[in-house]
């Protein structure tokens, strides 16, 4: 069964629990959320539930054979492990960072490419000032705190998470 999100219950960490239906959902009630985690949410886009998140764990691994590199990060906090992929590029699959956006839609863009490539300005961003600000080498068996997004993917197994805000302890 795929993984699915619990509310956040006070807690700073990830929480992923096994759902009943193999479901992922990431929404998080308003009144249910910490303060600091106000505001994370779920949304649909055109290809499914793009999810805020925000959590923290150890680096186990850092892969950058292919151009979209990932960095393995053991969640904190579940009595079951789980695991989710932060993304490192220098490519990024997805669009999940720009279809969490709230303030732009795709109908302020005159077509597809436009709308396209605010991904790929997002991804540059994200490339320069959240992972050009980490040594990547360094990285393993480091504790990290993120904040991040992904899309859900029907059929996978892998979180792959867009990460925003990334803190290297």
């Amino acid at each position: 069964p795929l993984p699915r999100f619990q509310k956040w219950q006070g807690r700073s960490e990830f929480r992923v629990v096994r759902g009943p239906h193999g479901q992922r959902s990431g929404h998080i009630p308003e009144a249910e959320a910490p303060d600091g985690q106000r505001g994370m949410r779920a949304v649909t886009s055109l290809r499914g539930a793009v999810n805020e998140v925000k959590g923290q764990g150890k680096v186990t691994e850092v892969n950058r054979e292919k151009k979209a590199g990932y960095a393995v990060v053991q969640l904190e906090g579940d009595s079951a492990p789980e695991v989710v992929k932060l993304q490192i590029g220098s490519v990024y699959k997805g669009t999940a960072a720009r279809d969490c956006l709230s303030l732009i839609k795709y109908e302020d863009y005159k077509n597809q490419v436009e709308w396209a490539k605010v991904s790929q300005s997002i991804h540059g961003v994200v490339s320069k000032d959240v992972i050009g600000k980490v040594d990547l080498d360094q990285l393993p068996g480091k504790k990290v705190t993120f904040v991040g997004c992904f899309s859900v993917v029907n059929g996978s197994q892998e979180i792959l998470v867009t990460p925003v805000m990334l803190k290297v302890e």
